[in-house]
């Protein structure tokens, strides 16, 4: 028994156990919340029912729609027929970001050191001529089957090493696929490409 919270090991897993059936209601109580400020937006999350990737499964799930599952303890978005990924340089990135929000188009985007991931809805997949193009300009467009780590925590860099640069929001779909792969090819890195 663990004296400080009064439970045992055994009934915080029972409680994890049966999560993600309730979660749809949970992260809406009247507790302590965190705002994740995104370019802007603000993303109101209960932290205190954020403990296990289970949870934050859970909310990815309930609050997004996104089909997140849990893999070797990290949260993962499988890539598939619904949901794609774009990595891109982070100084292309940027651009690509502000000629989305022009266009009136947003989506989710994470963050890591050298790369930002753009969510997408994969429209139709490009041809072998233009991922060649895409591979020159250091553009990645991930497998069917693969997986994108998501992260567990609101700070600027989590244990996974990434964070949201545009979070997901609530009843906004993705932009499609062919979108953000054109307008990658077409705001340039600024390095003569």
């Amino acid at each position: 028994m663990n004296s400080r919270r009064g439970n045992t090991r055994a009934d915080e897993q029972g409680q994890r156990k049966g999560s993600g059936m309730r979660a749809a209601g949970r992260y809406r109580s009247h507790v302590p919340q965190a705002t994740l400020d995104a370019g802007g937006k603000e993303l109101a999350v209960n932290v205190d029912k954020l403990r296990t990737v289970d949870d934050w499964v859970a909310f990815y799930r309930d609050e997004y729609g996104l089909p997140v599952i849990e893999r070797g303890g990290f949260a993962m978005l499988p890539i598939s027929g619904r949901v794609c990924v774009v990595h891109l340089p982070t100084a292309r990135a940027e651009k690509v970001r502000a000629a989305l929000e022009q266009q009136g188009t947003r989506g989710p985007m994470l963050a890591r050191q050298i790369r930002w991931s753009f969510l997408a809805a994969p429209d139709s997949r490009p041809g072998t001529q233009v991922l060649e193009v895409l591979n020159r300009l250091d553009i990645g467009i991930p497998a069917i089957g693969s997986a994108v780590m998501l992260p567990t925590g609101l700070g600027r860099w989590t244990r996974e090493g990434c964070f949201w640069v545009g979070p997901p929001r609530r009843g906004d779909t993705l932009p499609p696929l062919s979108v953000v792969i054109t307008t990658a090819l077409a705001v340039g890195a600024g390095g003569g490409d």
